[in-house]
């Protein structure tokens, strides 16, 4: 403060609702004179102009991430009506949702109903390799729970769940959904992130309706019948 030739210096909370989200400063004005009480109720009143604009922003960005995901709902539910190739819409289907919620890597798998693998069948983060290798069996690991459980499951930090199996040692959270039709699960769709506690409740939400259009597809396609099974013994 002496450095800078700072003679008075006022403080106000920049305050929200819940409470103080930061704090505007002022020190000494530039004709050199004093700091008076006014000058401190000046700051107040433009500490909570702050607020309220920090407030509408953030209500801003809420509604647009709202719109880019009712609008990711719109398109896949049009590739429906449209597409024929499964193959296609899964691809849809995981691009948008890692898209959408920041997910390092995401991937929809399918159950085989003969042996109780998984597999799967559209990625976006893994790689071929991943994609070609990974095979799991029903209850086994957080997407293997989910597919025998067939409940959705949010993990903030996999480092904390037994159920967790590594594949990829930066992962810290992980979100898995089934994909079901009626009550038989057909497969699940699986978002990993970076961060601990990097998914929402929102955002488990919206992957459940995802997880809804993929299941339409694979009835569509008539999975449990004609889907090509791509289950290898010697991998499982």
């Amino acid at each position: 403060m002496r450095r800078l030739e700072v003679k008075g210096f006022l403080a106000a909370p920049v305050k929200s609702p819940a409470g103080a989200i930061g704090i505007m400063a002022a020190a000494t004005p530039l004709d050199g004179r004093s700091l008076q009480e006014g000058d401190l109720k000046l700051l107040s009143v433009l500490a909570n102009f702050t607020a309220i604009a920090l407030e509408n922003a953030a209500l801003v960005g809420h509604l647009d991430k709202k719109a880019r995901k009712l609008t990711a709902i719109f398109e896949i539910s049009k590739a429906l009506n449209e597409q024929n190739d499964p193959a296609v819409l899964f691809q849809l289907i995981v691009d948008r949702a890692t898209e959408l919620m920041g997910a390092s890597s995401g991937s929809v798998i399918r159950m085989d109903p003969d042996s109780g693998t998984l597999c799967i069948e559209a990625e976006r983060g893994l790689g071929p390799e991943v994609k070609d290798a990974m095979r799991l069996r029903l209850g086994e690991g957080i997407t293997g729970w989910v597919a025998r459980e067939g409940e959705p499951v949010l993990v903030p930090d996999v480092r904390m769940d037994p159920r967790y199996i590594q594949a990829n040692p930066e992962v810290r959270s992980e979100m898995a959904v089934p994909v079901k039709w009626g009550s038989e699960v057909m497969g699940v769709i699986n978002l990993d992130h970076f961060q601990v506690g990097g998914f929402s409740e929102e955002d488990l939400e919206l992957l459940i309706a995802f997880a809804n259009a993929a299941a339409v597809a694979l009835r569509n396609a008539n999975a449990l019948c004609g889907w090509p099974r791509k289950t290898d013994p010697g991998k499982e």
